[in-house]
């Protein structure tokens, strides 16, 4: 039987408990005040209704002196209309318990026959259960009444204690999933803001290690700077790793499909790992099972980016013999196809307890393999995630003692026609090579730059790689002196850092295209690699994005596209269309070794 009924409190203890700051929080943290009605829980109101039998059912919110209705099931008018009812009510009474509140006839209490619904509405029962949360503050109640007397059983004590926690489980569940998502944002930006920080001073170290040694005589010299790039180039590449799990974990990638040529992707995703193979005198070796097409549609940067990460590890942990690349189609239909791409390796092996935890992220196979060899344990686990998104899964099969074989699948498209685009991922020409050239140097010597930079720095680099590209340079060291020099010269470009100060880079380009419409090309320098920072800039009427630290191939892309535009270098995909096409920054593609800083990672 129902447990006797508690004395009711007095008035002041009520309103303390209904305007305590802690379970108003609790309640406010749910977000369901003033929300509309919803299947999940209208689902359990009428389940209370079908089972016990009640007229009417309520899930009920107490939000200081009134009731919301989150559900109702069963009541004619006004309550069925009217979703809000101000106290004293019954919830509200049973905001001060923390046991069910059963009322068989709610006239025979001196306190509770009192309540305004008694006569109003003529309730004479009430069964009330409350909505208590992990730390015991009540949000409300999960109730039944009835218009006559009515003996409540211990069966609808029990069913409506099982409904309150249905209904609290899924508003924990719809709270822990939407603080899963605020932490993710909230890694985003760090992430985001921590590349920022890094890339800023990577931009000095690339771009002067690059002009020392393009004009380096001593080998030894020229040595040791090949090492300082390498270093950072290799930061980059964790960096970009970082972001790239971030990205894909938040459901922010975005794919490219664009036709590819599948030998030169092969061939310079070997020509990138080639040189440390041979340096620790490595057979690297390419066999294609079958036929394979020419051409295929894809995103050759994350393909290409598996290929590395498994090409990279599989040099790393391989002392003797050599790797190998196998690619095999396993399946084809009218459009589309299914490769696999295999990197076999003669090293350690990995033990069988190991395997299963080397696509997570930040595992390695064992602790003594980081003193080792290095490494974060990223690139295993963004490929499993790559591989996903292109619609396939990744795997090993690993001996100790014999060696590895890692292997992903990738559903890619069929080319049915050949596309000009496929010349853009031809290998890039050697960028100083170009710059000295008499017809370069013609193209651009009447070309006028304006660079919006602050760092003095940033400034001195790009003016020395201008200065190289040929191009005559002017620098404004803050946003509201840029946007003055902008509106008195008539320059060709506009190169515009995102932080400056005075008007950051969004303001100046909004102020530019208002005053000067879009004759001037504006090209985002920044340091922020996300893709909603990317889309800000294409908002504010910005033409192009070059990323920090700013590469030499970087820089002549862009230069190419914008002051040499008919030159086939600047025939490439316009940064904004690529956005709009993917809803993702820009699509990245790799350049083949060269000089020390003249490939962007």
């Amino acid at each position: 039987m129902p447990s006797p009924v508690s004395p009711a409190p007095d008035c002041a203890t009520l309103q303390s408990a209904i305007a305590d700051a802690r379970r108003l929080a609790a309640l406010r943290a749910t977000a369901l005040l003033d929300s509309p009605p919803e299947e999940s829980f209208d689902r359990l109101t009428r389940l209370a209704t079908a089972l016990t039998g009640a007229p009417a059912t309520f899930m009920t919110l107490v939000d200081g002196g009134r009731d919301f209705y989150k559900s109702i099931c069963g009541p004619g008018d006004p309550q069925s209309a009217e979703r809000n009812w101000l106290g004293p009510t019954f919830c509200q009474f049973l905001v001060t318990r923390d046991a069910p509140l059963v009322l068989d006839d709610v006239t025979a209490h001196p306190v509770y026959r009192d309540v305004p619904t008694v006569r109003s509405l003529g309730l004479r029962a009430y069964l009330g259960v409350p909505l208590l949360t992990s730390d015991g503050q009540c949000l409300g109640s999960f109730c039944a009444i009835d218009f006559a007397p009515r003996r409540w059983r211990d069966q609808d004590v029990a069913l409506l204690t099982e409904l309150a926690h249905s209904a609290m489980r899924e508003i924990e569940l719809r709270q822990a999933l939407q603080q899963a998502a605020q932490a993710s944002e909230a890694k985003s930006m760090f992430l985001s803001n921590m590349s920022h920080e890094i890339r800023t001073p990577l931009n000095a170290i690339l771009g002067f290690t690059y002009l020392m040694a393009h004009n380096c005589r001593d080998a030894q010299l020229g040595d040791r700077l090949g090492k300082v790039d390498a270093a950072a180039r290799h930061l980059m590449h964790i960096i970009d790793d970082l972001l790239d799990l971030s990205k894909v974990e938040a459901g922010k990638m975005a794919l490219e499909n664009l036709p590819l040529v599948l030998d030169d992707l092969l061939v310079s995703s070997l020509d990138m790992v080639r040189p440390h193979a041979e340096a620790k005198g490595l057979a690297l070796q390419m066999h294609k099972v079958g036929a394979l097409p020419v051409r295929v549609v894809g995103d050759v940067t994350r393909i290409r980016q598996c290929l590395l990460n498994f090409l990279t590890n599989a040099v790393k942990f391989t002392e003797q013999g050599g790797v190998t690349l196998n690619v095999l189609v396993l399946n084809e239909g009218t459009d589309t196809l299914r490769l696999r791409f295999e990197v076999c390796d003669t090293g350690e092996g990995i033990a069988p307890e190991a395997q299963a935890r080397l696509f997570n992220s930040f595992e390695q196979a064992d602790a003594s393999v980081t003193r080792r060899h290095g490494g974060t344990g990223l690139g295993l686990a963004l490929t499993r995630q790559l591989a996903q998104l292109m619609g396939g899964e990744v795997g090993v099969q690993s001996t100790p003692g014999q060696g590895s074989r890692f292997w992903f699948t990738a559903n890619l498209g069929r080319v049915l026609a050949v596309s000009p685009v496929i010349a853009a991922l031809q290998p890039a020409p050697d960028v100083t090579a170009i710059w000295a050239g008499a017809e370069w140097r013609a193209a651009v010597q009447d070309k006028r730059v304006l660079m919006a930079e602050d760092n003095p720095v940033g400034q001195l680099l790009a003016r020395e790689l201008l200065a190289m590209a040929g191009v005559r340079v002017d620098v404004a060291s803050d946003g509201a002196r840029a946007v003055q020099m902008a509106e008195s010269v008539a320059y060709d470009l506009l190169l515009l850092d995102m932080q400056l100060p005075e008007l950051d880079g969004l303001s100046v380009a909004r102020r530019l295209r208002a005053s000067r419409g879009t004759g001037l090309p504006i090209v985002a320098m920044t340091a922020n690699a996300s893709a909603q920072a990317q889309l800000d800039c294409q908002g504010a009427g910005m033409n192009d994005h070059l990323a920090k630290p700013v590469t030499v191939d970087a820089l002549h892309h862009v230069l190419a596209r914008w002051l040499v535009a008919p030159t086939p270098l600047g025939d490439l995909p316009p940064w904004h269309a690529a956005l709009k096409r993917s809803d993702g920054p820009p699509p990245h593609k790799p350049s083949p070794p060269g000089p020390p800083s003249a490939s962007a990672h």
